[in-house]
């Protein structure tokens, strides 16, 4: 692994690509990391900071809109072509992945489904929000291994619930705001129920749990 500076360093570099609005240079700079560093690891020494920073940047920055959507439109462009390449030789029931949020886009969403097909785990992701009966028409129809759904910073507990009722297997609910939640979600009583925080967390819940019932697990720090 490399030293902490040199994580420091690599963030610096896609914070100026992005503020420059340079393609090439973002792609420059994570396609070296993508050759050097696994995607787990990559997801947690530089790709999370990375948002955590560009968060802070964009709060009081009058240039965060250009910013956002240039990174957002980027990332899910070279994050959806690698699951792509990924999922063409990958076979089985794929895990489902959508967002109970309202959000346009999810950055975590991509990072988790990139993560899962990166380690063998073929993926469909629903990048929209769809209706809980939509959801459930969309589980049918795949027959998923397990469906991983992101939760926003608000949630309506009693539809999620139902959604969540009229789906067999293994559930993952997670998100960065999954803390908000947890005693809400916990309560549901679901025994195929899992809970997890980052796309590190969510992998090694789907890693570790091959076959339902997933245990409940609490968020990871």
């Amino acid at each position: 692994m490399a030293p902490r500076g040199d994580w420091q360093t690599r963030q610096q570099q896609l914070i100026e690509a992005i503020a420059n609005l340079s393609q090439r240079a973002l792609d420059q700079q994570l396609n070296q990391a993508m050759a050097l560093y696994p995607a787990i690891t990559l997801c947690e020494q530089l790709l999370l900071p990375l948002m955590d920073s560009l968060a802070q940047r964009w709060r009081n920055y009058f240039n965060a809109r250009l910013e956002q959507v240039f990174f957002h439109t980027w990332l899910r462009s070279k994050l959806g072509a690698r699951v792509y390449h990924d999922n063409q030789s990958l076979q089985g029931p794929p895990v489902l992945l959508a967002q109970d949020s309202q959000h346009a886009f999810d950055p975590s969403l991509w990072l988790c489904a990139w993560l899962l097909s990166n380690n063998g785990i073929p993926v469909e992701v629903l990048e929209q929000p769809v209706s809980g009966v939509e959801l459930q028409r969309a589980v049918t129809a795949l027959q998923p291994r397990a469906l991983l759904l992101h939760l926003g910073p608000r949630i309506d507990s009693r539809a999620l619930l139902r959604t969540l009722q009229g789906v067999p297997g293994p559930k993952l609910l997670g998100g960065a705001t999954v803390s908000l939640h947890q005693a809400q979600l916990q309560a549901f009583g679901l025994p195929d129920l899992a809970l997890f925080d980052t796309p590190q967390a969510a992998l090694r819940a789907l890693q570790g749990n091959d076959r339902p019932p997933v245990e409940m697990i609490a968020p990871c720090n």
